[in-house]
């Protein structure tokens, strides 16, 4: 979730996808387009990285973190 800390954040994501993909499950993200400030209320369900209305990637480093993470496939 959204707490001011998208590196943090890229991080897990990466190590996440990669270890998915070391055994041979795919990962995807429910990106339900919805964007909530970090201290705003309902941001439990803020799983938003592209902004449909701006066409603009709200989080790019998680988005490079999880291309990255299945980046050099065999």
């Amino acid at each position: 979730l959204n707490k001011n800390n998208e590196s943090t954040r890229a991080a897990w994501a990466k190590y996440y996808v990669s270890k998915a993909d070391s055994y041979g499950i795919p990962c995807v993200w429910w990106d339900n387009n919805y964007f909530v400030a970090a201290t705003g209320a309902g941001s439990s369900e803020s799983f938003g990285l592209l902004n449909r209305s701006s066409l603009s990637i709200e989080y790019p480093q998680i988005m490079q973190a999880m291309v990255e993470a299945t980046a050099n496939r065999g």
